[in-house]
């Protein structure tokens, strides 16, 4: 009875293992496409709205239902404001640092690239850079998607057969 009770515990515990890496591959998609659609709202608000980059931020922070990417844009924003960093890309990459990166985002060099637009050109110039870096970042999403079909299966497969293996190891 004691031996089926931790084989069960195994079993569940090694399948719920393989369960977190998928959770964490598919969360990875879903924050890249969170971040891609402020990104366009951010295309949107410099477009249409002629508001300056961190008018435009602060915007986003405000109205994104997500907290890191609210965070994140008021952060930019008002570090953009004050003159904390030296320059926008500086201020972007410390956002990136301290919101984005630690929530599955593993392409932080993608996302500080975003950082480097040149704001001393006109709006037109920035937008042309904006929509360069939200292909790039559809690209990198369509290559994910790709990768999580595969790996998900496998890491939950992964999960159920390491479960089993230690379990008549240990009998």
């Amino acid at each position: 009875m004691i031996k089926l009770c931790g084989a069960v515990c195994i079993v569940a515990g090694t399948t719920c293992y393989g369960l977190f890496y998928a959770f964490q591959k598919k969360s990875r998609l879903w924050r890249l496409k969170q971040f891609k659609e402020s990104l366009l709202c951010l295309s949107g608000q410099l477009r249409v709205a002629r508001m300056t980059m961190p008018q435009a931020l602060a915007q986003i922070g405000q109205k994104s239902r997500y907290d890191y990417l609210s965070q994140f844009y008021i952060f930019v924003s008002e570090n953009l404001e004050q003159h904390t960093y030296s320059g926008f890309w500086e201020t972007w990459a410390a956002g990136i640092d301290s919101y984005v990166r630690d929530i599955y985002l593993t392409e932080s060099d993608i996302l500080k690239n975003i950082g480097s637009i040149p704001l001393h050109l006109d709006i037109q110039m920035q937008l042309a850079f904006l929509e360069e870096n939200i292909s790039e970042l559809e690209n990198l999403i369509e290559e994910t998607q790709k990768d999580i079909r595969a790996r998900c299966r496998i890491y939950q497969s992964a999960g159920v057969i390491a479960g089993l293996v230690i379990v008549l190891i240990l009998i």
